[in-house]
């Protein structure tokens, strides 16, 4: 098991985590699940809660980031993946709602056409 470990170890296991975590993004997922990937990830480096919850904030989205903004900052990594899941998940279903307003909208402003009825001639 000693000879397995040193060939396919990590011999930079700390170096190569730090490069995952600068590397990770939010983009197109959901902020439940970015949390969780930068969770696993972080468990496994010695940094402040601070750069942790910067790295973890640098990684989100650029309207995530925005609205957190308008929260008080949070005091650990914990309360900070809660701020960003609540804000996110409102994100979400506003635009959610828009896509159903910009929907009805889109409905209502068809123009509607009436079929074409066939016009009848009785011959007396």
């Amino acid at each position: 098991m000693a000879k397995f470990e040193a060939v396919f170890r990590d011999s930079d296991k700390a170096r190569t985590l730090a490069n995952k975590l600068h590397g990770l993004q939010q983009r197109t997922r959901s902020a439940t699940i970015y949390a969780s990937e930068f969770k696993q990830l972080a468990c496994d480096v010695n940094w402040e809660e601070a750069a942790l919850i910067d790295h973890f904030r640098c990684g989100l989205r650029d309207d995530v980031q925005d609205l957190l903004l308008t929260l008080i900052d949070p005091s650990s990594l914990s309360e900070g993946i809660t701020h960003v899941i609540r804000c996110d998940n409102r994100l979400f279903e506003r635009r959610q709602k828009k896509k159903v307003t910009a929907n009805a909208q889109l409905w209502i402003s068809r123009p509607t056409t009436l079929p074409l009825v066939p016009q009848t001639t009785t011959v007396a």
